[in-house]
């Protein structure tokens, strides 16, 4: 397996990617695009590819944040295409984001996924818990 950096010609394979790991409305290959090139494009963002074999198998898409107790990395968008899914490559694609965080004296890694994702169960098996001391809040009266 090979990873790389996520750099702007990955974006039309990532789009492809994230279309087929997330079949459903309103997912279309440009609304993916232009989602995926937004995270890209955030300050600080940094991310990863994974292959075998020259083939696409998914992506993850973080950013560096600076907190005022610590700074961390945030994973904002993260898939393995569907072919390609329970065969440890999210596992490993995790692995290298765990190094990248350690090698930029990062304190923690942080994601935010709504509470029915089938994902919540992937990510407590790899060490993320329920933060008590943290809150998301949204206001949809808008």
């Amino acid at each position: 397996m090979r990873y790389e950096v996520l750099e702007q010609q990955h974006i039309d394979e990532c789009a492809r990617g994230f279309v087929a790991a997330y079949a459903n409305e309103p997912w279309t290959f440009e609304r993916a695009h232009e989602y995926l090139e937004d995270l890209y494009g955030t300050p600080r963002s940094i991310g990863f590819c994974a292959y075998e074999n020259d083939v696409f198998l998914g992506a993850i898409f973080c950013r560096e944040i600076v907190g005022s107790r610590f700074n961390r990395l945030s994973i904002e968008e993260f898939f393995v295409v569907p072919d390609e899914q329970r065969k440890g490559y999210g596992n490993a694609l995790m692995d290298v984001v765990r190094r990248h965080v350690c090698k930029n004296d990062l304190e923690a890694i942080t994601l935010m996924t709504e509470r029915d994702n089938p994902a919540i169960s992937f990510y407590e098996k790899g060490g993320f818990a329920h933060v008590e001391s943290m809150a998301f809040l949204a206001d949809k009266s808008v």
